[in-house]
């Protein structure tokens, strides 16, 4: 049965700290005040709500609509439910930050089984909704993190079919053994 090593780990937790730094924490820095950057603490305080995206919200509109699962649209269509933006009214929940449960590209349904670290699952919409999610989220003062799931990956992703191959380059990042 094959398992994560730490070679793994450190070849592949540059690249993607990077994705997620750069893709995440950047646009994020705006909806923070400085007093809270400052400090490095902006999640002290803040009220998160985590979404499992799969059963938060369908979209009603678009190519992934009313087909029972949850998606990028759904979430973005229900963002004043969890905060309108308003500090003045109170017909939201008051959330600062919504956690997503794995959103990318999976064969499972819980996502925590990756299969392409840079592409959102199919089922969930686009990476370009997902941009959209951060704008929107953001004008209403919320912000995102995202269950990135580094310690191991999907029996489908390409690194791992390959390793398989003593050959491969990849073939140490994981632990072989004969059962």
């Amino acid at each position: 049965m094959p398992v994560c090593t730490a070679s793994f780990l450190r070849a592949r937790m540059a690249t993607v700290l990077l994705l997620v730094l750069g893709t995440l924490c950047w646009p994020c820095a705006g909806a923070v005040n400085a007093a809270e950057q400052a400090a490095g603490r902006w999640w002290d305080g803040t009220v998160f709500y985590e979404v499992f995206v799969r059963s938060f919200a369908d979209s009603e509109e678009g190519p992934l609509a009313n087909d029972g699962v949850g998606d990028l649209r759904g979430l973005i269509d229900r963002l004043d439910y969890l905060n309108d933006g308003d500090p003045e009214t109170d017909s939201d929940l008051g959330v600062d930050g919504i956690w997503l449960m794995p959103i990318m590209q999976s064969p499972s349904y819980h996502g925590y089984d990756t299969k392409d670290y840079y592409k959102v699952d199919d089922e969930y919409g686009t990476n370009e909704d997902f941009l959209e999610l951060m704008e929107e989220a953001h004008k209403r003062g919320i912000k995102v993190i995202v269950d990135l799931v580094l310690n191991h990956c999907s029996h489908e992703h390409p690194k791992f079919v390959g390793s398989a191959d003593q050959r491969s380059a990849h073939h140490n990042w994981f632990t072989w053994q004969r059962r």
